[in-house]
Order: C-alpha cells, then structure tokens, then sequence
C-alpha cells in the first residue's frame, strides 16, 4: 500500500483529489484489518449467502417458467389450447347433455314400439333393452318381441291342447253304477258304461 502513495507521489498524471481518494482508501482497508478474522469471514459469509439465494430463486423462477413453457407446447402439440379449459369443459357438457337427450329419445321411441307390440315394461327393464347404438337397440328390441311372442303362441297352444268335453255341462248321472249294472243286454249295458265311464274309473 505503501507503493501506491509512492507511485501518486511519483506520478505526475495524478492529480491531488485521487491521492486522497486512495488515502481514504488505505485507512479503509486498514480499519478493515484491525476488525477480528471471524467478523470478517461472518460478513463475506453472509454476503455470499445473500447471493446464492438471489440466484437460486432466479433460477427457481426460470425453471417454473420452462416447465409452464413446456406444459403450453405439449398441450398444443395435443391440439389442446391451454388458454381454453373453460371451453372444453362446457363443450364436455353439451355432449354429455346431448347423449343423455339421445339416449332418452332412444327410450320413448323403444318403449312406443313395444307398447304397439302388447309389451309394457317399467323403466329398468326398459333401460336393459335400450343402448347408445341403435342397432343394437333395434335388435333387443327385436328380440323381445319374438320372444314374447313365442310365449304368447306356447301358452295359446296350451290352453287349446285339451281334450274336449263329452257332455254339454248338464249332469250326465241319470243312471248309477248299480243301475248300469243290473242292465241284461250285454250292448245296452256297454253303451251306459261308455256314457258314464267316470263312474267306473275308481
């Protein structure tokens, strides 16, 4: 330091004023040196510590930023515009709403074709029969006509399967077991048996 006053001594090109501003300078620095070595490395500590916080939330800031940079050009890659999650949840909404209104059409119009057909079914029964893809809609529909008509034509069958009655729903009892019976001719007495057979069916 002491090179320094000697070279402003020496030196011609310096002018007074930056003589004192090294004199100043000198007594600065040797102030510094008088301080304890530990207060010394406290404060440049500290000053470091100062600026690796700047910097790390200035890279922490740039990160965020490349990482939103990055979330925009995937999702418009995707053909999604980030600026527009509003729209695509309203445009959600309609498209739910116009499949639930599809969908319920699709009931009414089944359950007015099966009504036509003789066939009420409750709202369960229904929403089994019913689908989001007509076709298949129409074939379960199918289905169950057929089928009920099936059992429908099963159970007429049934009912007309009997054997038909010999009497005309008067009591056909005049005679009684004993009465046929005593009858002598052998005809006579096979023709009462054939007449009243559930007398003899015991």
């Amino acid at each position: 330091m002491d090179n320094e006053n000697d070279v402003t001594k020496t030196d011609p090109t310096i002018t007074d004023a930056e003589s004192k501003d090294n004199a100043e300078k000198h007594d600065d620095v040797d102030a510094t040196d008088k301080e304890n070595p530990l207060d010394k490395a406290n404060k440049i500590i500290d000053k470091l510590h100062v600026r690796i916080d700047k910097k790390s939330k200035n890279e922490k800031s740039l990160q965020d930023q490349l990482d939103k940079a990055n979330a925009t050009i995937k999702k418009l890659r995707g053909g999604k515009d980030p600026e527009q999650p509003k729209e695509d949840e309203r445009d959600q909404k309609i498209k739910d709403l116009e499949a639930k209104l599809a969908h319920r059409e699709a009931m009414d119009n089944a359950n007015t074709v099966l009504k036509e057909s003789g066939i009420n079914l409750d709202k369960a029964m229904l929403a089994m029969v019913v689908s989001d893809d007509e076709d298949t809609t129409d074939n379960n529909i199918r289905a169950l006509i057929t089928y009920t008509s099936q059992i429908r034509d099963d159970v007429k069958r049934e009912f007309l399967k009997g054997s038909t009655p010999r009497t005309n729903g008067k009591p056909n009892h005049a005679m009684t077991k004993a009465d046929i019976v005593k009858i002598k001719d052998p005809i006579k007495r096979q023709q009462a048996i054939k007449e009243n057979l559930d007398l003899f069916k015991n």
